[in-house]
């Protein structure tokens, strides 16, 4: 149980000491709530005994009942002529700081291990870079600047650059009442255009191509360095297999995620807790917004899905101890090895289809390539075989777990056969006088190529409504130009 002590010297109300853990903090309130400053000596080490603790209270109140950044400044001024510099945080016990103040938002563990990292790689480069930086207290925006300078010449993609900026300024802004900035460093620094590459989705023959590669093997041709019989290096092209690690649950990974777009994570650590065979459906929280939303989503089982999951009980009891997951050797190497199912799942699919998953046509200052095919990919497949059978948005929406529409509207790539079949239910005569004897109207071809460009630029949304409107053959048609509105139906 935390106890407190009153300050001598200071009157009721103006702050108190309370021990954590072994830690001395300084509590105060104001309009906003109460602030607790971890209480540190001259050497910016935390305080071990109470006196100390009441000594290092007496020295933060005039900074702490400061009523202006003016008066914060002049504080600061002095503390420094007197102290030479006033050395507050090593950059050692930074993050460790940073989890220990009360008021830091209560985040998930997938993004404060994000924070950490981007503030780890920071004090990186602080420390290799600014090697007379010893001290939280002592970086300022100049520092800022050039790690974010650093940054773009290592043509990060913006969506990057973004998400160090959240995370350093976040660290930065609940760190400022503990080691004596007077402003952020980091909030002069501005937000850049995520010049992001969407993924693309497969086709129905690359889809088959991909799990029929699972039966007859990976293969693709790759430069060898061979010696001849002169000793001499040539490079030779050879074809060989590409065998990824876990195949058999590898490919129910790719079922999963193409029969219920599910995210990569989910699918590989789907668990069978959200398996009900008897009733034919899964269900699950997609713990991208579990924190936000905690929406749960329900999908009936596709046939082929149901089929692989039927195999795959036969992995349930390589399950450690209390766990329930449906491919365990998957999960498990998620854990510890993410990107290496990724990798495996983009070898997977260049043998399989021929297609180049990267592309260095990106928009922006990123100089890395960026995926255009990958695990993520048959999320968008799922979305897109979806929307072209003419589902709703609303509905995809509903299944793959979007807030709204408009994301989805981001994953609908709309075919080319869903767009001929808009043109289906179009009239064909393009003119208004055309006997029967006439035949094709010779403006019909021209007319219909105008229409499907127009329909490759048209908006998803748009496109999904004059698809339901194809398939109940009730598309309106254009009045001519010299018909006359009757007098009851208005303008």
């Amino acid at each position: 149980m935390a106890s407190k002590t009153h300050c001598k010297g200071r009157s009721k109300g103006s702050g108190s000491v309370l021990k954590k853990k072994n830690r001395f903090y300084f509590r105060t309130r104001d309009a906003s709530g109460e602030k607790y400053t971890l209480l540190r000596n001259s050497q910016g080490q935390p305080v071990t005994t109470r006196p100390e603790a009441l000594e290092a209270a007496a020295s933060l109140q005039p900074m702490l009942s400061a009523k202006s950044r003016e008066d914060i400044a002049e504080y600061l001024l002095e503390s420094r002529k007197l102290d030479g510099t006033l050395l507050l945080v090593p950059l050692a016990q930074a993050w460790d700081e940073y989890l220990a103040q009360t008021t830091r938002p209560d985040s998930g563990k997938v993004t404060l291990s994000r924070y950490k990292s981007c503030f780890e790689r920071f004090l990186y480069w602080v420390t290799g870079n600014k090697p007379h930086i010893t001290h939280m207290s002592q970086i300022g925006t100049d520092t800022a600047n050039e790690f974010f300078g650093s940054l773009n010449t290592q043509g990060v993609s913006g969506r990057t650059y973004n998400a160090y900026r959240q995370a350093l300024r976040l660290v930065f802004k609940h760190l400022l009442p503990v080691i004596g900035l007077e402003s952020n460093p980091i909030d002069h620094i501005t937000n850049r255009s995520k010049d992001s590459v969407s993924r693309k989705e497969f086709t129905e023959e690359q889809v088959e191509a991909i799990f029929q590669g699972f039966d007859t093997g990976f293969f693709c041709d790759t430069e060898v360095e061979m010696l001849t019989k002169g000793r001499e290096r040539v490079r030779v092209t050879k074809k060989i297999e590409f065998k990824p690690m876990h195949p058999e649950q590898l490919k129910v990974l790719l079922y999963l995620c193409c029969y219920t777009g599910c995210r990569g994570q989910d699918g590989c650590l789907m668990r069978w807790s959200n398996v009900d065979l008897p009733h034919n459906r899964i269900s699950f929280t997609p713990r991208k917004t579990a924190r936000k939303t905690g929406k749960t989503v329900i999908i009936p089982l596709h046939p082929v899905l149901y089929e692989a999951l039927e195999e795959a009980k036969q992995w349930q009891n390589t399950n450690q101890k209390g766990q329930d997951y449906i491919l365990p050797a998957i999960a498990r190497r998620y854990q510890y090895n993410a990107s290496g199912i990724q990798k495996d799942v983009m070898k997977i699919i260049r043998c399989a289809t021929d297609l180049d998953t990267k592309t260095q046509d990106a928009p922006g200052k990123r100089v890395l390539a960026a995926n255009l095919y990958s695990l993520h990919s048959f999320r968008h497949t799922f979305v897109s075989f979806c929307a072209n059978a003419g589902v709703s948005l609303d509905i995809v929406a509903e299944i793959v777990g979007h807030g709204s529409p408009i994301m989805t509207k981001h994953y609908a790539h709309f075919s080319n056969e869903a767009k001929s079949a808009i043109l289906q239910a179009l009239p064909n005569k393009t003119t208004k006088t055309t006997s029967a004897t006439d035949g094709q109207n010779d403006q019909a071809p021209e007319a219909r190529e105008e229409l499907l460009k127009m329909l490759a630029g048209m908006d998803p949304e748009k496109v999904q409504e004059l698809l339901e409107l194809a398939q109940q053959k009730e598309l309106p048609k254009r009045p001519s130009r010299k018909t006359t509105p009757k007098p009851d139906e208005g303008n």
